[in-house]
């Protein structure tokens, strides 16, 4: 069973490259998952020598961007501070590979908010004109040009054997930015509606293909209109969950379909670029989807917070799923999910058993170092 760790450049820089990269290869894991492109955070770091508490940047690279992959995109990739003298990708792919252990980037695509703020034209707009700068649209030329320019860059210039894509799709409105808060209850329903894109470019990009979203934005805007007038008392006489909402909005559903297709869209495209580039693999995180099936090499299906019954059901689940494509489980060692080596054990031996082809763990950075060294026997009992 393959086994790869998600990783950051913080980790490498604090704690020695090869010091790192002896302890993934004492614990038996095959690779590194490595942040090229991330997000803001503040974490707690307890085995960090020279820290226990880490606000990381936000919507930075961790690798020297090379400025031709994004000549068509106004969106330009963001430097991290760490990075300026340090190129972590080349780094730790180096000294990985004298460990034996392959090279991989984590790349977070469209959640990037100080491109956001820069660019909210290439922002998800809500219906009532509202930019979420947390949320690159990826109906957007420039959103899809910068992704492209980022997966291009790794897989030409690194000795990547995988490209794992998080966040490639549209964002929800909720994102965890400092003091969210909505003192007006949102349902799952308005959440998604105030979710829903009608930016220029989805407006152009669905005219093209014959669907009209201005008419769909009406109907979706008096509904919210309603419900917000209304608050806190939901609106009598009007849908109460989607199922209720797609039957009084037919063009809904429609809309829906519209904006998987853009999103499979964008993975086809940079697996067309890969495919000129090598043989670096296409994964996409939280689980199987079959429009990105003829596009990726695997899908990391998200075994977070389950015990192993729920994480053998899950994975029986998805492995039933069409078509001929790799499975990964990821499993969280950190925030109290494992709390000794058998529970681990039996968390892998389920994926195993479950159809899996590999395990993620997440994160290093996050876990306890204890935990952590609960990972060589998970390993060893699955392998034997």
């Amino acid at each position: 069973m393959f086994s790869f760790i998600y990783t950051h450049a913080w980790d490498f820089h604090d704690e020695g490259l090869h010091d790192v990269c002896r302890r993934v290869s004492d614990w038996g894991i095959e690779a590194v998952n490595l942040a090229s492109s991330y997000h803001a955070g503040y974490f707690i770091h307890s085995h960090n020598p020279n820290h226990k508490m880490y606000m990381a940047e936000d919507g930075v690279v961790y690798f020297r961007p090379n400025k031709k992959y994004f000549e068509e995109t106004p969106l330009k990739p963001n430097l991290a501070a760490i990075a300026q003298d340090t190129d972590w990708l080349d780094a730790v792919g180096q000294v990985a590979d004298s460990y034996e252990i392959k090279l991989m980037s984590w790349t977070v695509c469209n959640h990037n908010t100080p491109l956001g703020l820069v660019h909210p034209e290439h922002t998800i707009t809500n219906i009532f004109g509202d930019s979420y700068p947390h949320a690159l649209c990826p109906s957007s030329p420039g959103t899809r040009g910068y992704v492209r320019g980022l997966c291009r860059n790794l897989a030409a210039e690194y000795p990547m054997y995988a490209i794992s894509l998080e966040a490639p799709d549209f964002s929800g409105i909720p994102h965890g930015h400092h003091h969210e808060r909505f003192g007006t209850f949102l349902r799952p329903l308005e959440e998604l509606l105030m979710s829903l894109c009608f930016c220029k470019w989805c407006l152009k990009r669905a005219g093209e293909t014959g669907i009209e979203l201005q008419s769909t934005g009406v109907l979706v805007r008096a509904h919210l209109v309603s419900y917000f007038e209304e608050a806190p008392i939901p609106p009598r006489g009007r849908p109460a969950n989607l199922g209720e909402m797609l039957d009084a909005i037919p063009e809904l559903a429609e809309m829906m379909r519209f904006r998987e297709k853009v999103e499979a869209s964008l993975i086809a495209e940079i697996r067309h670029d890969l495919a000129l580039l090598g043989e670096t693999l296409l994964v996409a995180h939280d689980g199987y989807r079959a429009d990105y099936l003829a596009s990726v090499d695997g899908f990391i299906v998200d075994c977070y917070g389950k015990d192993p019954g729920d994480v053998f059901q899950t994975l029986v689940k998805e492995r039933l799923a069409p078509g001929n494509h790799q499975l990964w489980a990821g499993l969280r060692t950190g925030f109290n999910e494992i709390l000794g080596p058998g529970e681990l054990e039996d968390l892998v031996t389920a994926a195993s058993k479950g159809g899996a082809d590999g395990v993620g763990f997440y994160n290093y950075s996050e876990t306890p170092l204890r935990a952590l060294e609960w990972i060589r026997p998970a390993l060893i009992r699955q392998s034997g």
